[in-house]
């Protein structure tokens, strides 16, 4: 990430708005903000890191990023152009801040705003922004901390953080999360298939527990006792085997009782339910002699039913339609009546509506001359539109040539305008070459001088390098050279200590032989069976063993000092050829003796910067100056054009305006002598006169249609009256005949009309008689015949007791239900057995499968992720080899600023057995030739450690395809523990390093900094707040 621009505003100590260009500094090389203590150095890489990820480097909320010195009306905002990869975003953000209310007084509170964008994207909300950065650049908030600012007080944590945090670090700047994937993933399969051999062992015991054996059974106690244990599970499997063989065996006996038993209670039942049959049809006959009475008490109402019966069906069939005949005809001649005063109401008012009709026809006629008039008039107008029309076509022309006129002189316009922007344009060009025609000439000439410079510049770094590891190479040596000194010392007084215990162990063999000497028993050295004297045994002799022992160290020492002595050997040729070329690189490159390799260094470094300036401002000068060569062509023929254009413009204005000028006296000449101004006010007076000509026929029309049809319904209303009338009297006449009828009927049958409605009314009844007389009839026949039937079946027999029939019948079934359950019993447990053995088998072969199939991935899964004696992950392993290439470019840098005295180096072992290792750092002391944490470095060695690292990550990560690009590197103080040789050893190492393409601001007060960087963000503060000025 570059900046170029980075515009504050209210934000920290700067009250107003603050703009910083960056693009002054050229993209890369060294610059210094400096400034008061608290005037707001450090709050510059605040703001940045705020636009980047909306939080500042001391992680202060937007409560506090809102400067005190502004205004309430200023907005709290930061703005940030920037550069990645070749491509340009920029950064607006804003936090949650109280504001002025436009309207009122008071404060209102604005939400914080972000937005991102670039050609071809943009995006907005707070979390969506500092997502997308993320992406883009590669690291996260606290990765952007450690490795693009060497902050006050927290430079030293890339130095001094252990392997989990620097794990952090690396795994995004050197993308490993893929490594990282690939553990977890052998993790979860590795716990899935525990989980599984769990499950399956789980399982095991389940099945195994499940198993039923009674505590009678003589398999009981053992399978109490092996249940609870997998490695039983065979020896279980088999005990309720022998378990259901038993089982099995008494279901077979239990089933041949119950047969014996079934057979029994069936001649039991057919007993009972032939005595049960008898007692039933006794108790029948008994009931049905009882309905037999009741069937009598009922008799005489049944009676009474049938006389109503035969009553009431004989009305309605003799009376019932003359009836209905008489009151029919009454009822329709009731509805004529009815008619005939209706139509006859109607006539009445139809009869006044046509009188009406007549009056408005003829009134309506009066307006006859009217109409004619009007036509007459419409005629007359209609004739003379042409005349309008060939004015309002005439108007319509002058319109459009009106309209094109205009056109002609905006277009005229335009092209004087370009004409004027072209020939300045040419002026400017001329004046611009004059200027810097040899542009391209000087270009030419300082790259030759810049790639002289370049080539010297590589021959003294590749002279400073080698001066680097020649040193460390003589150090090594040296301290080889005192080894081998050392290692020859020890092993002389190996040998020494050697050679007097040999003489001690040979002195106490004659001890050693009499300790094991018999009467009557020969000496193995003099042969003699008397022993009177026998040599004593000498203590703290040697064994054997132990001069062996000693031995084995004498001779691995003669080998240690065999392969020490290879390794002086090969570091004194190898210091000798390295002197060789640094010999050869001076002369190369045309040394004097006593040169200053650093000052020269230096003065070169800023004569390249000076160069790469001046010439990056003629090579700019020299493509305009070309640009301007090309670009007078194009003008040339620009100029041609437009005067062209010029002339045809203004042609084709002067005849449209001499034709304007004709049609405005035609039009003139044409209105003379015309009643109306215009077509349309002449075809608005003759719609005027249609409507009022087409409402007068309208009106009569409208009379004549109303008369005609008056007319018509009077005569049709005349027409149904007189069929009404005619029709009443045909009734009259039919009902005089019926009433004659119905009258003699009556008399027939001994009854009035009233008692003949009465019965007819309850013809409904009908149904309900006849079902109650037929229903009689049919229980009487019934019972007697069920009364003689069981009369015949008893034969005189009389009721059976059942109660001993039942008992024995009971007692059978409790038999029964016993033997069943005994059965079901037996079945079932076989069932929970059968199943128990069935997964008992399935689970021992699971758990067999998958302890052969997950050892290799367990093994495999523990060592990805450190689980094992090596506490190292994968992971970390494969950052540790990053890692160590980063210690590399660190320490070419380190060494030069420490005079070779010290080296990063990566700790071998971790600090205890429970912590991961593998990205902890220890310092090589080269005075010393130990290691030490690199904790115990003082303040400036501390300083210059983590400044190396911070720049050899960042030479590592910039050589990685795919890796991040850390461009811009801010250094915050720490610059004040160097002593002065530090100091400038510091300096150059940054000048070198930003001779490329990055770009180094140093954050500091130090006054030795300010004389030599002359490139400067000064930062004052005052009352009002901060500001800042740049200084190139």
């Amino acid at each position: 990430m570059k900046p170029h621009v980075l515009t504050i505003s209210a934000f920290g100590p700067y009250g107003t708005q603050e703009v910083i260009d960056f693009d002054v500094f050229g993209g890369s090389g060294l610059f210094l903000v400096t400034g008061d203590t608290g005037a707001g150095k450090t709050s510059i890489f605040n703001a940045i890191t705020y636009a980047l990820y909306g939080r500042t480097n001391d992680d202060r909320r937007s409560v506090v990023l809102r400067s005190d010195f502004a205004d309430p009306s200023t907005k709290t905002f930061v703005k940030l152009t920037f550069e990645h990869r070749g491509v340009e975003y920029r950064l607006y953000r804003s936090p949650e801040q109280e504001r002025p209310k436009i309207r009122g007084t008071g404060t209102t509170k604005t939400p914080a705003q972000a937005e991102l964008t670039w050609d071809g994207g943009v995006v907005t909300k707070d979390g969506d922004v500092t997502k997308k950065v993320v992406e883009i650049l590669g690291i996260e908030f606290n990765q952007w901390k450690q490795v693009s600012m060497l902050a006050q007080g927290e430079f030293r944590k890339l130095l001094t953080c252990d392997t989990k945090e620097r794990n952090e670090v690396f795994r995004r700047i050197f993308s490993t999360d893929y490594v990282r994937r690939f553990q977890d993933r052998l993790s979860e399969m590795a716990k899935d298939l525990r989980d599984d051999y769990n499950k399956a062992e789980d399982r095991l015991l389940e099945a195994m527990g499940s198993a039923d054996i009674p505590e009678d059974s003589p398999y009981h106690s053992d399978y109490d006792g092996k249940k609870g244990a997998v490695s039983y599970a065979k020896e279980v499997s088999d005990l309720l085997s022998q378990q259901m063989g038993l089982d099995s065996a008494r279901i077979a006996d239990v089933r041949s009782r119950s047969a014996e038993l079934e057979s029994r209670k069936a001649k039991l039942n057919q007993d009972l339910a032939e005595a049960r049959g008898l007692n039933d049809r006794i108790s029948k006959l008994e009931a049905e002699r009882e309905v037999y009475g009741r069937l009598l008490e009922e008799k005489e109402a049944v009676d009474g039913d049938a006389s109503l019966l035969e009553s009431i069906n004989k009305a309605v069939r003799t009376l019932k339609a003359p009836i209905n005949d008489v009151r029919a005809l009454q009822k329709r001649k009731v509805e004529e009546a009815r008619r005939f005063v209706k139509v006859s109401q109607e006539a009445d008012e139809v009869k006044t509506a046509l009188a009406e009709a007549e009056a408005a026809l003829e009134e309506a006629m009066e307006s006859g001359p009217r109409m004619e008039d009007l036509t007459e008039r419409i005629a007359v107008l209609s004739s003379g539109r042409e005349a309008y029309r060939g004015i309002a076509e005439l108007a319509d022309a002058l319109l459009l040539l009106q309209r094109e006129k205009q056109n002609l002189l905006v277009k005229s316009e335009s092209i004087a305008v370009r004409r004027e922007e072209l020939s300045r344009r040419i002026v400017l060009g001329r004046e611009y070459l004059s200027e810097n025609e040899e542009s391209a000439a000087k270009v030419e000439r300082l790259m030759s001088v810049k790639a002289e410079t370049d080539a010297r510049i590589g021959k003294l770094a590749e002279l400073e390098t080698r001066l680097q590891v020649h040193a460390a190479t003589v150090e090594k040596l040296r301290k080889a050279e005192r080894a081998f000194d050392e290692a020859m010392e020890r092993k002389e007084d190996l040998f020494r200590r050697y050679d007097e215990a040999t003489t001690r162990f040979y002195s106490a063999q004659a001890g050693i032989l009499a300790e094991h000497l018999e009467e009557g028993v020969p000496c193995p050295v003099c042969g003699s069976v008397h022993h009177p004297s026998p040599a004593p045994k000498a203590e703290g002799a040697p064994t054997k063993e132990d001069l062996d022992e000693m031995l084995g160290h004498v001779q691995a020492q003669t080998d240690r000092l065999g392969t020490m002595s290879s390794k002086v050997e090969a570091l004194r040729t190898r210091s000798e050829a390295e002197a060789e070329s640094i010999l050869d690189v001076e002369d190369d490159a045309g040394l004097e003796d006593g040169y200053d390799l650093s000052a020269e260094l230096e003065a070169l470094v800023e004569r390249q910067s000076t160069l790469s300036e001046e010439i990056g401002d003629l090579r700019e000068k020299a493509d305009r100056v070309r640009k301007i060569r090309e670009d007078f062509k194009e003008m040339d023929a620009m100029s041609a054009d437009l005067e062209k254009q010029y002339e045809a413009t203004r042609s084709t204005l002067n005849r449209i305006e001499a034709d304007i000028s004709n049609l405005e006296g035609r039009r003139a000449a044409m209105g003379e002598g015309l009643e109306y101004g215009s077509l349309e006010e002449l075809d608005e007076e003759i719609a005027k006169a249609t409507a009022e000509r087409d409402s007068i026929s309208a009106a009569i029309e409208g009379a004549k249609t109303r008369r005609i049809d008056l007319r018509e319904r009077m005569s049709a209303l005349e027409s149904n009256r007189d069929a009404i009338e005619s029709s009443i009297k045909e009734l009259d006449a039919e009902l005089e005949a019926k009433t004659g009828i119905m009258d003699a009927a009556l008399a027939s049958s001994g009854t009035d009309l009233d008692g003949a409605m009465e019965l007819i009314s309850r013809e409904g009844e009908i149904d309900g008689l006849q079902a109650r007389v037929s229903g009689y009839r049919e229980r009487c026949a019934a019972n007697a015949k069920m009364i003689e039937s069981l009369e015949v079946d008893i034969a005189g027999r009389g009721r059976v007791d059942t109660s001993e029939l039942e008992e024995a019948l009971a007692s059978a079934g409790a038999d029964s239900d016993g033997i069943r359950d005994e059965e079901i019993s037996l079945i079932n447990r076989s069932t929970v057995n059968e199943d128990a053995v069935s997964r008992i088998m399935k689970a021992r072969g699971q758990m067999e499968k998958l302890s052969s199939e997950s050892k290799d991935y367990i093994d495999l899964a523990d060592a990805a992720s450190g689980s094992t004696g090596i506490k190292q992950s994968f992971e970390a392993y494969v950052q540790a080899l990053y890692f160590r290439n980063v210690l590399k470019f660190a320490n070419l840098r380190l060494m030069k600023m420490t005079d070779s005295r010290y080296e990063l180096v990566v700790r071998e072992e971790a600090t205890d057995r429970r912590s991961q290792f593998g990205l902890d750092i220890d310092v090589l002391d080269n005075y010393t030739g130990r290691r030490r944490p690199s904790e115990t470095l003082s303040g400036g060695e501390s300083f210059l450690a983590a400044l190396s690292l911070a720049l050899g990550l960042s030479d590592a990560v910039q050589r990685m395809n795919g890796g991040i690009v850390i461009d811009t590197l801010f250094v915050d103080e720490g610059f004040g523990s160097l002593d002065p040789e530090a100091l400038k050893q510091a300096i150059s190492t940054l000048l070198q390093l930003s001779g490329g393409s990055c770009l180094i601001g140093i954050i500091s007060h130090v006054e030795a900094l300010k004389t030599q960087i002359d490139r400067k963000i000064l930062v004052r503060n005052s009352s009002r707040g901060s500001s800042v000025e740049t200084e190139v």
